[in-house]
């Protein structure tokens, strides 16, 4: 009975988990197309370039593997790697890279190898949620 009340508790709170990691997505996302406007703003103002860069300072630099885990964290879902790419691109991730789908791939592999994501019939990759 006990373990059922603690099993209710920690699915709520994976739940609200869950909805704030969206917001903060949606939050991250707003950022970055603010700091990429005063980017091109900055030049027509006459604003040193590292103003800029200590507003935002390193908050936005999620490194990739990283990004592409929150994909799966926020998706709760199977997804593949286009469907990955286009999320992380959705958030200002990869724009630079020039052969993004590959990295991204190269990623999954290392995360399925790790135990972290497993491969589904269909070609794409799901979590593997542990507990």
């Amino acid at each position: 009975m006990a373990r059922d009340t603690y099993r209710q508790a920690y699915e709520a709170a994976k739940l609200e988990l869950l909805q704030h990691l969206s917001k903060r997505e949606q939050l991250e996302q707003k950022i970055r197309d603010l700091a990429d406007t005063l980017r091109a703003l900055r030049k027509v103002c006459d604003v040193d370039a590292q103003e800029i860069e200590r507003l935002v300072g390193s908050d936005l630099k999620l490194g990739f593997t990283d990004a592409i885990r929150r994909q799966f964290d926020v998706h709760q879902r199977p997804l593949s790697p286009t469907e990955v790419r286009d999320a992380l691109l959705k958030n200002g991730i990869g724009r630079g890279q020039r052969n993004l789908l590959a990295s991204i791939h190269t990623v999954l592999r290392r995360m399925v190898q790790a135990g972290e994501i497993k491969k589904t019939n269909d070609g794409s990759f799901q979590a593997i949620r542990r507990g």
